[in-house]
């Protein structure tokens, strides 16, 4: 959510990107669900592009209960039938999968897969992530954001026009 400037390490040399269409709490506990920092279709179209002179194809899906409730195992199969030449995995340091978190970048290691972890991108002395950039925010600390982003935070959508007193 983002594609801040964590998320760009990760990406760096890659083809291909799986995502969620919509934030795994949105489906696992509602109510702690965050506000998402961009449109899904901004965030594929980000994704597709960011970083590549090349554009990457990016498997958006919808985050389900089911999804959630896929074994390890399941997942790792699930990756092979919709990437068949998938070969090494790129991800962040506290990126797990299946059920409960249960699957590590270690374990898809077990499954054969060559594994890149990278490192977290730091802003300060803290890691950045889209919860951080989110309490930026929040706090109305813009230029943060825009640092841990990479890119100056935008909103889009439709003006709606209210009494014109204002």
């Amino acid at each position: 959510d983002g594609v801040h400037l964590g998320h760009r390490r990760i990406l760096a040399g890659a083809d291909a990107v799986l995502t969620f269409r919509n934030h795994p709490l949105s489906v696992l506990d509602p109510v702690r669900a965050p506000a998402l920092l961009m449109d899904v279709e901004e965030r594929i179209s980000m994704l597709r592009t960011v970083g590549t002179k090349k554009p990457r194809v990016v498997h958006a899906v919808e985050f389900t209960k089911r999804f959630a409730s896929m074994a390890p195992e399941d997942f790792v199969s699930y990756l092979r039938s919709e990437f068949p030449n998938l070969e090494k995995v790129h991800c962040g340091g506290n990126w797990r999968f299946g059920a409960n978190g249960a699957g590590t970048p270690q374990t898809l290691r077990d499954f054969g897969f060559s594994v890149k972890v990278s490192r977290y991108a730091k802003c300060g002395d803290e890691a950045i992530s889209s919860t951080r950039i989110r309490a930026a925010l929040a706090e109305g600390d813009v230029e943060l954001a825009n640092s841990m982003l990479g890119r100056r935070f935008s909103v889009s959508g439709c003006a709606v026009h209210g009494k014109g007193v204002g």
